[in-house]
């Protein structure tokens, strides 16, 4: 890759996940405009182009994700969410790849078209090309999500409440109702 003049050891981490993004954007636009194309297969062409819509939701959510929200539940939910897309993405290339190889007939058979074979070999391809892009992703989050998560400060911890006692100072009296001492034995008058 240096012969091409890229340096991919002196991008950060957070470059190259967006990098992968950018490729993932560029093979989803393809897969889409294929899977209109074949949109009218019968049985399943509904389902290319609901697969084609979830790329595109992914690549918007992911691009969010790692640039402004990253939190340690989202990158989480990002991991679990690439995982199966990259099973989806092998099932719809192994299958539309079989079904390209279709014989086209004169009769009119219920449930059965073979119209646009090159249609049907584009959108194996480009499946084929999410498969491996979302597996170098996911490898590429999954090893790097510190990098992510950056300066990521969980608020749940007991410094969240602004301008309250640190729960970890020993000098510092417990919290009561006028800074008076915690009674464990007294009750509310109600």
């Amino acid at each position: 890759m240096d012969a091409l003049g890229l340096n991919l050891h002196g991008l950060d981490h957070r470059k190259l996940l967006n990098l992968s993004i950018l490729v993932m954007a560029v093979w989803t636009l393809a897969f889409f405009i294929s899977s209109l194309v074949v949109a009218d297969t019968a049985n399943e062409g509904f389902n290319v182009v609901l697969t084609g819509l979830l790329y595109a939701g992914f690549v918007i959510a992911s691009y969010q994700i790692i640039n402004k929200r990253a939190t340690p539940l989202s990158v989480g939910f990002l991991v679990g969410l690439s995982f199966v897309l990259v099973f989806i993405s092998l099932q719809t290339a192994v299958f539309w790849g079989q079904l390209a190889q279709c014989d086209e007939t004169d009769e009119n058979i219920t449930g059965y078209s073979c119209d646009d074979k090159a249609a049907m070999r584009s959108v194996s391809a480009f499946a084929s090309l999410q498969f491996l892009t979302l597996g170098a992703f996911t490898a590429m989050l999954i090893l790097h999500r510190d990098d992510v998560l950056g300066d990521f400060h969980d608020i749940s911890g007991p410094s969240s409440i602004p301008g309250g006692p640190d729960p970890y100072d020993a000098g510092a009296p417990p919290p009561g109702a006028d800074g008076a001492a915690y009674n464990p034995g007294a009750s509310a008058d109600l």
